[in-house]
């Protein structure tokens, strides 16, 4: 009877030994399918990061684009301005301009 309460024991042990190593590689399973979502989680976050971050530059790069572009209009503007002001006060070229105004109505 002894030896059959050892053997009895020993299947016990057995079955424990079995069901340990089965939880140990569900646990294993778990934690690496928990650690693979955490990782494309991170990766999702950093892609938007990045495209978020490429978005707001070339936003930035337009604005500075643009507001480059009024400054030198304006800039063009206010230097035709003076140059056809200091030009005008010379007799000759109001009298070639009003000759091209003048030639292009009649066109």
């Amino acid at each position: 009877e002894a030896a059959q309460l050892v053997k009895s024991r020993e299947e016990e042990l057995k079955i424990s030994a079995e069901e340990i190593r089965n939880l140990k590689k569900k646990a294993r399973l778990e934690a690496q399918t928990e650690s693979d979502k955490i990782v494309k989680q991170a990766r999702d976050h950093e892609r938007k990061i990045i495209q978020d971050t490429e978005k707001q530059l070339r936003h930035e790069e337009e604005e500075a684009i643009r507001a480059v572009k009024e400054e030198l209009a304006t800039m063009v503007a206010s230097l035709s301005e003076k140059f056809l002001s200091s030009k005008l006060n010379k007799g000759n070229d109001q009298k070639l301009i009003e000759e091209l105004l003048h030639n292009r109505g009649e066109e």
